[in-house]
């Protein structure tokens, strides 16, 4: 999950300009709006993640999308 999770941090301060410090908040709580999630997924999927909106939608927190995203690397 290393490897995930750092590669969340890195995409999500691509596409929000801000780090992510509070990785135990979820999406609406960091206050993504969905174009910035979408641009998050499009990024992930381009490393190799089969990630889906819901994916980040139903998730607790942002450490619970990397947990999901270490299962579903291709």
């Amino acid at each position: 999950m290393d490897s995930a999770f750092t590669d969340l941090e890195r995409e999500y301060t691509a596409v929000t300009g801000r780090p992510l410090d509070e990785p135990d908040l979820d999406i609406f709580d960091l206050g993504l709006a969905s174009m910035a999630v979408l641009e998050l997924i499009s990024r992930l999927r381009g490393l190799g993640y089969e990630l889906r909106m819901d994916d980040f939608v139903n998730a607790e927190s942002m450490r619970e999308v990397a947990r999901t995203m270490a299962g579903c690397r291709l």
